[in-house]
């Protein structure tokens, strides 16, 4: 199984966007840009009615150095640059909001600069999500498969507003004690999701970290500080890949928007 770690961010600006079709002829026509130490591209392009994907490259440059003995046997100490190619999966959604791979020295905003880079938009801003907000953690926890793990913070500390007050005396009671809570089925595919104490506490305390199954058995994970992490079986194709993102981000989206 390979498995990802994605991020997720949205682009925003003063003027409609390009659609998707006109993004993925952008995306083609684009080549190679940049010039050495800079160098970035796009393949294993596909494209759907609710999204665009591709394989992104950049050249990033490191410092490095080289150790050389002098003639009086002293060691010289050379710095460079060197160059490596660094790639990711992009994912931009129709809605604006976009996923991409956590990989050192690329983001998703140098992917988006490659599409729209001879476009002029007016306040064009691309907005990482450093911490999802508790809806996007909540929407995830209600629309993946199964849920195995839940971790939780400020417990009993949301609004109680429509829970039976039997509940309502179990979750203080849990509250007074604990700053956090941990709920797992230790390995096993049971559900989490459907036992009334496990739902009213995900309800009413923040939801740290999600653990979860999607219907194929992969491994789905969220955690509040702004990550993703999706699995995938090893031979998988592109297509199949840019599927499983989009599932996993419309988890998390497709009741929030």
């Amino acid at each position: 199984m390979v498995q990802v770690k994605l991020r997720m961010g949205e682009i925003e600006a003063d003027e409609s966007l390009p659609n998707l079709d006109a993004m993925e002829q952008k995306v083609e026509n684009a080549e190679i840009q940049g010039g050495r130490g800079n160098r970035r591209y796009a393949q294993h392009i596909h494209k759907t009615d609710d999204y665009l994907y591709f394989y992104f490259t950049k050249e990033v440059a490191e410092e490095r150095q080289q150790f050389t003995e002098g003639e009086d046997g002293e060691d010289i100490v050379q710095v460079g640059d060197a160059y490596f190619a660094r790639d990711m999966q992009f994912l931009l959604r129709d809605d604006g909001y976009y996923a991409f791979q956590s990989r050192q020295g690329v983001y998703g905003e140098d992917a988006i600069d490659h599409i729209l880079h001879d476009t002029d938009i007016i306040n064009l801003n691309c907005s990482r999500q450093e911490t999802f907000p508790p809806e996007w953690m909540q929407s995830f926890y209600y629309n993946t498969h199964l849920i195995r793990k839940i971790k939780l913070k400020g417990i009993g500390e949301n609004d109680t507003d429509g829970l039976d007050e039997e509940i309502i005396e179990l979750v203080d009671g849990i509250s007074e004690p604990t700053r956090l809570v941990q709920f797992s089925t230790s390995g096993r595919d049971n559900n989490l999701r459907g036992t009334t104490i496990i739902d009213a506490l995900a309800e009413v305390s923040n939801l740290d970290k999600v653990s979860a199954k999607d219907a194929e058995g992969n491994v789905r994970k969220l955690s509040r500080q702004g990550r993703l992490t999706i699995t995938y079986p090893d031979d998988l194709d592109h297509e199949g890949q840019a599927e499983r993102i989009y599932n996993a981000t419309e988890e998390i989206l497709g009741n929030i928007n």
